[in-house]
């Protein structure tokens, strides 16, 4: 494969990194938050738990009694997707600086 065909396929691996850690920082700011007055459920293997509710007195939401680790461990889970993601998007970066430093040599040749 030509070098600009790498650097295509580098830049586009790219992309799609940069728009997965956009999902899971905004998935990240929804648990956060409680999912604002909606509240949220996790799903696990079909099974829906609710761990946030909306407190009909105070229109706030609040964690549900017992569930607190839960939210912990679901906000811990989104921080190492956005970990993982910042991680493959420094590779990918330093990735497409060598074929650029590698396309530059070759045209000064």
């Amino acid at each position: 494969m030509s070098i600009t065909g790498k650097i295509a396929e580098c830049a586009a691996l790219l992309k799609g990194a940069v728009t997965l850690r956009a999902t899971a920082q905004a998935s990240y700011n929804t648990i956060k938050s409680l999912n604002g007055q909606s509240g949220y459920s996790l799903t696990i293997g079909g099974v829906s738990v609710p761990v946030a509710v909306m407190d009909s007195r105070t229109y706030q939401a609040k964690l549900i009694r017992g569930r607190e680790m839960i939210h912990l461990g679901a906000l811990k889970a989104m921080t190492y997707e956005i970990d993982n993601q910042d991680r493959r998007i420094k590779e990918l970066r330093a990735e497409l600086s060598r074929l650029g430093a590698e396309l530059s040599e070759a045209a000064a040749q």
